[in-house]
């Protein structure tokens, strides 16, 4: 895989914000936390996912953070 700009944009939002852990099924979870005025950033970063991984994560609110 090549790292392009984006991607390394998208690792780099993980590095500073985000977090894995594993579902109760052992599935793994990849969260990146942000405040609510933030949500257009994570839409962006879902975007880039989505290029990269051919998969589109949810982005979710949960207890003042999406």
């Amino acid at each position: 895989m090549e790292v392009t700009p984006e991607l390394a944009e998208l690792f780099g939002a993980y590095v500073g914000d985000g977090t894995m852990s594993a579902t109760k099924s052992g599935k793994l979870k990849l969260s990146i936390a942000a405040s609510k005025d933030e949500k257009g950033w994570l839409d962006y970063l879902a975007s880039l996912f989505e290029q990269a991984f051919c998969h589109h994560p949810k982005v979710l609110w949960n207890s003042n953070v999406w």
